[in-house]
């Protein structure tokens, strides 16, 4: 190192730094202004609703009584703790690459 400074370069991307707390309240927040997207709050999805081959939505639990959802498209935000792995086991279909239902 001789301490000498180099002129900047484009290298030809670019690239943005954020929490994980920033990054979640973005999604969130854009998500909520989609009018034909629904959040359950408060809620705890038991297992995937799963028929003809594909999911087809999530059977929770909210406020105490039992509900199934049909859904076009699901997402699992559960984390490391998810139990998706599980239930895609139990419906006889591989769990995602990398993850395995120890929990």
């Amino acid at each position: 190192m001789t301490g000498t400074v180099q002129e900047p370069r484009d290298l030809g991307f670019d690239i943005t730094c954020h929490s994980r707390g920033l990054l979640e309240y973005c999604v969130r927040h854009c998500t909520l202004q989609q009018a034909n997207i629904t959040f359950a709050g408060e809620s705890t999805v038991h297992g995937l609703v799963y028929a003809d081959g594909r999911v087809r939505g999530v059977h929770y639990t909210q406020a105490g009584e039992t509900h199934c959802l049909a859904a076009d498209f699901v997402v699992d935000a559960g984390g490391r703790r998810s139990q998706t792995p599980r239930w895609l086991t139990t419906l006889g279909t591989p769990s995602p690459g990398g993850y395995d239902d120890r929990g």
